[in-house]
């Protein structure tokens, strides 16, 4: 019965998946302690809605190098501002590679964001490989702009100030 195959495949993705993402929040406690927290909040939110089979094909280490890049490109950046890196990631330079060049874009959230950098790359003929939007995202700042608390997508939290679209890009 094809249903079922499909079924039991789809059901092996996900739990691979989950077993992924286990293994990255393993990683990053052991690695950033300090930061695991935040972090994992920040992991679970910027993973959630990338395509499982698109994080399978990538290692830990890449997977975590890539986070970790784009997690400290948001810290520096001050409310309102925006921010975009544009970078081939190198295992000795960067701690990560990728076979792309990647894109990191931090800043307020806005309507048609995703669909007009999208029409731009495609205009510009450049192909997207993976892009990961993690939708409005609210992050509690210290007084100095760091982020401390990354408030569920779903919840609202009245010391969360405007939402803000941290944006992943791999291209040709």
């Amino acid at each position: 019965m094809p249903g079922v195959e499909n079924t039991q495949n789809l059901l092996s993705i996900n739990l691979r998946h989950s077993e992924l993402i286990e293994k990255l929040t393993k990683h990053v406690l052991a690695n950033l302690p300090k930061s695991a927290n935040v972090l994992e909040d920040f992991l679970r939110q910027y993973y959630l809605s990338v395509a499982p089979h698109d994080l399978l094909e990538k290692s830990v280490e890449d997977l975590y190098g890539a986070l970790v890049s784009h997690w400290h490109f948001i810290q520096e950046r001050q409310p309102g501002e925006t921010k975009v890196r544009v970078f081939n990631p190198k295992l000795e330079q960067n701690g990560w590679q990728s076979t792309h060049t990647i894109i990191e874009i931090a800043q307020d959230d806005m309507p048609f964001l995703v669909d007009s950098i999208r029409m731009e790359l495609t205009r510009m003929e450049l192909n997207i490989h993976l892009m990961i939007h993690t939708g409005s995202l609210r992050f509690i700042r210290d007084k100095e702009g760091q982020v401390i608390q990354v408030v569920p997508v779903a919840k609202e939290d009245e010391k969360a100030k405007d939402a803000e679209a941290p944006i992943y890009i791999e291209i040709d």
